[in-house]
């Protein structure tokens, strides 16, 4: 039989040894800083730098108003915090169907457009961009947001050098396709904005 490195003698690591430093793991849970602050805090800040720059070259009264929407939904559910209403929507229990929830809100309230429904989901993404609420892993697998949305919200509002560094990574080396790249990015977005 052949040993190979993986036979190897496995070792125990304390935990704050595998960290990166200045990098603790998120504990679980529904309160963070992002999300228990007031309404007018994370208007301000998803209606200003960096996030105003993921627009898409809409107008900014376009913008507000997705966001205004967004927290609108969330202040009418219950919770102490931005999080705790988004876990007492509804969307993660609908799976697949997670869009429908905000949708049915919005149709209740005459806002049934297009423009009105983008206009909410772009905000959404904003929010999860900054780490206002964190959807989970499985939510995140299923969202189908419009293609590299979630990996340039992240890389452009949570954490540009980390993404620019990914992609460098990812470019330089011959044995990653640009599809398998774009894939590495996507998933590295999950992971990111559910943690």
């Amino acid at each position: 039989m052949t040993v190979t490195g993986l036979d190897a003698e496995t070792k125990t690591v304390a935990p704050s040894a595998r960290s990166r430093p200045g990098r603790d793991a998120r504990s679980p849970g529904s309160t963070w800083p992002a999300t228990c602050v007031d309404r007018e805090t994370i208007q301000t800040r998803l209606t200003g730098a960096p996030f105003t720059t993921l627009r898409g070259g809409r107008p900014r009264g376009e913008h507000q108003f997705g966001v205004r929407l967004l927290l609108d939904w969330l202040e009418q559910l219950p919770g102490d915090s931005w999080q705790d209403r988004w876990l007492a929507s509804g969307v993660e229990a609908a799976g697949r169907a997670w869009r429908d929830v905000p949708k049915n809100w919005l149709s209740k309230r005459g806002m049934a457009t297009d423009f009105q429904r983008d206009a909410f989901f772009r905000a959404l993404l904003l929010a999860v961009a900054a780490d206002v609420i964190r959807p989970s892993v499985s939510l995140l697998v299923v969202a189908n947001w419009r293609r590299g949305a979630l990996p340039n919200a992240l890389a452009q509002c949570r954490d540009t050098a980390a993404f620019t560094r990914l992609r460098e990574l990812c470019s330089g080396d011959p044995a990653i396709s640009r599809a398998a790249a774009t894939r590495i990015s996507y998933r590295t977005a999950i992971i990111v904005a559910a943690k």
